[in-house]
């Protein structure tokens, strides 16, 4: 019996083993690939404001969602880059208010499926 408990802890200590690497590997190039994509977004980022050729909305937020903080304070430090942002977010026009009750009414309508008199 000894001998058979054993064996079972033996197996057990192989497979928790087995997970913690396995989530050790797996986060550590997860990290690895994160500070690559900072990097490179960060070296696009610097490519683009140097270059002198027209900055785009789309390249403004795909080198902030991939560079982090520290390309959005480059970003919004930047005059260029602040009104292509400015120019672009102003045509986004914010979606209409409405009030909480209104949104109650139709929910319930929808829920309870309460027919419009």
């Amino acid at each position: 019996m000894k001998e058979f408990t054993t064996e079972i802890t033996n197996i057990l200590s192989l497979i928790s083993a087995g997970i913690t690497l396995s989530f050790l590997i797996g986060s550590l190039l997860v990290s690895l690939r994160i500070s690559k994509a900072k990097v490179s977004a960060k070296e696009k980022l610097y490519t683009l404001l140097i270059s002198g050729n027209e900055i785009k909305y789309e390249k403004l937020v795909e080198y902030a969602y991939k560079g982090g903080e520290e390309c959005e304070s480059i970003i919004l430090s930047n005059p260029e880059c602040l009104n292509v942002i400015r120019k672009h977010e102003i045509m986004v026009s914010p979606p209409p208010k409405t009030l909480c009750r209104d949104k109650m009414k139709s929910f319930l309508k929808k829920l309870f499926h309460i027919p419009k008199f």
